[in-house]
């Protein structure tokens, strides 16, 4: 089995075989963490999971009705109970699209795009390379960028 250990400002991880296990560490931007992460390793496209403990979280969905984001703040420790989404690259720098569903007050949950959150005690990501290039197209019906997966 090959392991390797990496350790950055913001984060640290362990690459098992293919796999990252990242770290974001306490108190940081889980996007600043993860980006700095992706351009440290030149990890330009893959997938991402993970689970954790967050504070001071944006999160938006977009509305196919309205064709309209809408944007919610939640202030306070919440369970990040999952997160899953895809790394892709835009103009040289790392860009993720992370769907998330939170576990807030008695068993509400929230899900969403992560726009923003910092860690509040622990979290995990298992990021996953590919070797594919992402390209984006706009869906016209629902005016949203989507994204269209080719090996290399």
């Amino acid at each position: 089995m090959n392991l390797q250990f990496f350790k950055g400002s913001f984060w640290s991880a362990q690459k098992i075989e293919s796999t990252y296990i990242v770290s974001v560490n306490e108190g940081m931007s889980i996007i600043d963490g993860l980006s700095d992460f992706l351009k440290t390793q030149k990890i330009k496209n893959g997938k991402i999971s993970g689970i954790g403990f967050m504070n001071d979280v944006s999160i938006r969905y977009f509305d196919p009705i309205s064709q309209k984001y809408v944007d919610q703040v939640l202030n306070g420790l919440v369970e990040l109970s999952e997160i899953s989404g895809n790394i892709s690259e835009m103009n040289g720098k790392p860009m993720l699209y992370l769907r998330i569903n939170l576990h807030i007050d008695g068993y509400t949950t929230l899900t969403g795009q992560l726009l923003e959150a910092k860690v509040c005690g622990k979290a995990e990501f298992f990021m996953h390379a590919l070797d594919s290039q992402m390209v984006n197209f706009k869906n016209k019906i629902l005016n949203l960028n989507l994204n269209n997966w080719s090996c290399s």
